[in-house]
């Protein structure tokens, strides 16, 4: 894998992981400030979206170190 690729993934992976802290956060706080915990569909779909991110990511690598496996020329 080249150094480069796995520097853009550290920085998705860590852009996603602190949005979805910071979302954590944020419903931790609403439900023990109010008692509620209070979501709309933007909410939800930033949520979904971080995660998809982080899956998409190593669905991808996955993908590539198995194809690289396979003929051999796997540079890890």
């Amino acid at each position: 894998m080249d150094i480069k690729n796995q520097h853009i993934r550290n920085f998705l992976r860590i852009i996603a992981a602190i949005i979805l802290l910071v979302y954590l956060y944020d419903i931790a706080t609403d439900k023990i400030r109010d008692g509620k915990i209070y979501l709309d569909m933007n909410d939800g779909y930033v949520i979904f979206g971080c995660i998809a991110i982080l899956l998409a990511i190593e669905a991808v690598r996955a993908f590539v170190k198995k194809k690289l496996g396979k003929d051999g020329k796997s540079h890890e």
